[in-house]
C-alpha cells in the first residue's frame, strides 16, 4: 500500500517494523483489550495445568495461544493504522469505519518521528 501525500512524499507500508506507521487502539476498547488478553492467559494457564504433559506440549499451547492474540485480538483492537508523512508530517488516520482523515500540523516544530517507538533510539530493530 502506498499513499501519495501532498507535499509530494510518498508513504510505503509494505513490510512490518516501519516507524511512520502506529496502530491506534481508542481509549474506549483499551480495557476490552486488556480483559482479552488476561482471559487467554488465564486459558493458557488452565490448558497446560489439565492438559499438557511434557514441555513441547507447554510450547505448542503457548504458540497457540500467542498465534490466537496476534491474530484475533490484538490485530481486532489494533487494526487502526495511522501513518505520519516524514516529508511534511501530516498524520493520516483510520477512523472507525477506515476512512482516512488527514491532519496538517500546525506549524514546522511538530517532529517528524511522533509514531515511533517508546523505546526510542534503544528499539531492538531501530530503521533510523
Amino acid at each position: 500500500m502506498k499513499i501519495d501525500c501532498e507535499c509530494g512524499y510518498v508513504i510505503y507500508d509494505s513490510s512490518d517494523c516501519i516507524s511512520y506507521k502506529a496502530s491506534f487502539i481508542a481509549d474506549l476498547d483499551s480495557f476490552d483489550l486488556c480483559d482479552k488478553v488476561e482471559e487467554q492467559i488465564k486459558k493458557l494457564v488452565v490448558n497446560i495445568e489439565y492438559t499438557a504433559s511434557n514441555k513441547i506440549d507447554v510450547d505448542v499451547l503457548i504458540e497457540d495461544t500467542m498465534i490466537d492474540l496476534s491474530e484475533n485480538i490484538i490485530d481486532y483492537y489494533g487494526r487502526r493504522p495511522i501513518y505520519q508523512c516524514s516529508g511534511c508530517g501530516r498524520l493520516f488516520v483510520d477512523d472507525n469505519q477506515f476512512h482516512t482523515h488527514v491532519f496538517i500540523p500546525q506549524d514546522d516544530s511538530v517532529p517528524k518521528n511522533l509514531l515511533r517507538s517508546i523505546e526510542g533510539d534503544e528499539w531492538k530493530f531501530n530503521p533510523d
